[in-house]
């Protein structure tokens, strides 16, 4: 009898030490589990500066240069400039660029997929400034021309193995390794775009995922329209000089089948993505169709459908927004600022950096 007794004390004890302590004890265990988690299951993330730009965890290779969401770049304040002489490429730049020529018709000849050499600009330099009383704004952009091979060869090539002074390095050990980004990097500053949040009339963020068949970040998630300067289509009528309002207005027809026009559009910061060297303007684009507009004029065909597989809408809210970034990956850089300066320009930092903290802790909890 004394033995049954005992045991259940015993039991009675260890069924209520038990119940106190179940709860900090799972507590215990889910910390555990979580630190194990961010410990081997840790994100991987492309080595970048410590002047990139951030969306909550998402660490990207964006480096915001100029403007910040809240002010605006005009029509009348970007002013470009053109200069026809073409840039001397140095030899092992020049050998790469002829091998890339070379292979790219071997693929045509025989019927492949390959890549075609469009004329395109390089960013010789930019100036940013403010105007006088509102302090808005101003952008000056100096241009001289370039190619899509000279790009591949040069911004696309940047770990390739070169020979410097006696050693095999990578060309951006050899041309980038002490690369500022307050001015372009000689040879290297091949590619200029445009990369456009375009909002529906009724209230859709248009996300794309580009295809896998794009020269550079292929299956990323990006902004509604990325676009690269073109030299026969956007130069300006007075000049051979780019008019980026014009690379605007034609990516957003080339890629999402939609007519906007240059008041549609804001211009909202400048910046480079360091991994490739890729300049670009960011901003929002408020058209007047409807989501529904888009998604048939995609299903009829627009001219550059091919460059993304598919079309997200999503409601453009704060939470809505901020929610689908954190939870879709990965991402394109640029895509990352131009969404959050959009939100900026929309809503107000404080309230879109307090979404992106509440998301992130959810999403680090799950």
């Amino acid at each position: 009898m004394e033995f049954w007794i005992s045991n259940l004390v015993s039991g009675l004890i260890g069924l209520v030490i038990g119940v106190i302590l179940e709860e900090p004890l799972n507590r215990v265990k889910t910390s555990i589990v979580r630190f194990m988690k961010r410990l081997f299951f840790r994100p991987q993330y492309t080595h970048t500066s410590p002047e990139t730009f951030c969306f909550g965890d998402l660490i990207t290779s964006w480096v915001v240069v100029d403007g910040d969401g809240e002010l605006e770049y005009t029509p009348e304040t970007i002013n470009s400039r053109f200069d026809p002489s073409v840039e001397n490429l140095p030899q092992d730049l020049l050998a790469q660029r002829t091998q890339i020529e070379q292979q790219e018709k071997e693929k045509r000849d025989k019927g492949l997929s390959y890549h075609w050499n469009g004329s395109r600009y390089s960013l010789e330099e930019f100036v940013c400034g403010r105007t006088p009383l509102e302090e808005n704004l101003t952008l000056q952009l100096h241009f001289r021309p370039s190619d899509y091979f000279t790009f591949l060869a040069t911004n696309m090539s940047l770990d390739e193995k070169v020979s410097d002074e006696g050693k095999i390095v990578s060309l951006r050990e050899k041309y980038l390794s002490q690369a500022s980004w307050h001015k372009p990097i000689e040879f290297f500053s091949n590619s200029f775009g445009v990369n456009l949040a375009v909002i529906t009339s009724d209230q859709y963020l248009i996300v794309t995922q580009r295809s896998n068949v794009v020269g550079s970040r292929p299956g990323e998630f990006n902004i509604s329209v990325s676009e690269g300067l073109s030299r026969p289509l956007d130069r300006s009528d007075q000049s051979g000089a780019p008019d980026v309002y014009r690379c605007a207005i034609r990516g957003v027809a080339e890629e999402l089948g939609v007519e906007i026009r240059n008041s549609d559009i804001r211009f909202l910061s400048l910046g480079v993505d360091e991994q490739y060297s890729q300049w670009a303007l960011l901003g929002i684009v408020k058209s007047e169709r409807s989501m529904e507009d888009v998604l048939t004029w995609r299903r009829t065909g627009v001219k550059d459908k091919w460059e993304s597989i598919q079309l997200y809408a999503i409601p453009f809210t704060v939470e809505d927004v901020v929610c689908f970034v954190l939870s879709h990956r990965p991402w394109a850089p640029p895509a990352l600022a131009c969404v959050f300066h959009t939100l900026v320009h929309e809503f107000n930092r404080s309230k879109v950096e307090a979404a992106i903290r509440k998301h992130s802790k959810k999403q680090s909890a799950a």
